[in-house]
């Protein structure tokens, strides 16, 4: 069983889950009631920051830093090009290349975004929503 939690990291929250992390793997809620954990079941975080995490958080979770500068669309379209034939991923190559990130680029500084995305993410929700 996988548990993956997102979102912000509340500072109370994050500290209530150091003893799902560490060897006790029992879940303390605010009202004192304790949880165990089954054995099998694993943590997954995605955090946009850990800005309120303690170093006893930190130290308990193996943590892989993603910078967004580091995730581009390269490896997205690649990936997603591997699975159509040769021709037909050469000419959508060159249309994603020359249209896509020009039209992408005016909307950036034209148009109000309701929210921040990373390009990585719009360039993937494209390709999911053209299959």
């Amino acid at each position: 069983m996988w548990l993956v939690l997102d979102g912000p990291v509340d500072s109370v929250w994050i500290e209530n889950l150091n003893s799902v992390l560490d060897d006790n793997r029992t879940l303390t809620l605010a009202n004192g009631d304790r949880l165990p954990m089954s054995p099998n079941c694993k943590v997954v975080f995605e955090p946009h920051n850990i800005d309120n995490a303690s170093p006893a958080t930190v130290s308990r979770n193996g943590m892989v830093y993603m910078s967004s500068s580091g995730l581009n669309w390269v490896p997205i379209i690649e990936a997603w090009l591997k699975k159509r034939e040769t021709k037909t991923a050469s000419l959508l190559r060159l249309h994603i290349e020359t249209s896509f990130f020009k039209t992408y680029d005016w909307a950036r500084q034209n148009v109000r975004f309701k929210m921040p995305v990373l390009e990585a993410n719009v360039v993937f929700q494209v390709l999911t929503d053209a299959q």
